[in-house]
């Protein structure tokens, strides 16, 4: 997954402190972004979960989980 920031505010993807850059320690967190500054970009690099499934991610910068959230889809292989 790669992302960019092409708006005006930060932003994280996946799963609060300013410090930790709003990424709660929890083993619940498989991957993130570092927090972006606007207008800048980040990639990540991970093997995806072995079981197939569905694994929410979520922007945790605070106040935009509610709508800046989205679904990683893991499919058994063809």
């Amino acid at each position: 997954m790669s992302y960019s920031d092409d708006c005006e505010t930060p932003h994280t993807t996946l799963f609060p402190c300013q410090e930790k850059g709003y990424i709660p320690e929890s083993e619940n967190v498989l991957f993130h972004t570092n927090l972006l500054a606007p207008q800048s970009s980040d990639a990540i690099y991970f093997e995806a979960p072995p079981e197939p499934g569905n694994y929410a991610y979520v922007c945790t910068f605070p106040g935009h989980a509610l709508i800046m959230r989205g679904v990683l889809k893991v499919v058994p292989p063809q």
